[in-house]
């Protein structure tokens, strides 16, 4: 993308703010986005799209909280 900062600013034709869909890029500030809920949903759905690969993803779910 070029100018990704101009673009940030102002309203989508729709009448959305563009910064409705940019986010900082922090890591981890995804928690402050997500409720408890929703992040459960997002470890079942993980778990189950995951669960024939073989990999153990469990050391992730310890960070979750």
């Amino acid at each position: 993308m070029k100018n990704t900062s101009k673009e940030r600013e102002g309203v989508h034709w729709s009448g959305t703010k563009y910064d409705m869909f940019f986010r900082k890029g922090v890591v981890g500030d995804w928690k402050n986005h997500l409720t408890q809920e929703m992040m459960k949903e997002l470890e079942n759905i993980a778990d189950l799209k995951w669960s024939e690969s073989g990999l153990d993803l469990s050391v992730f779910n310890n960070n979750a909280s």
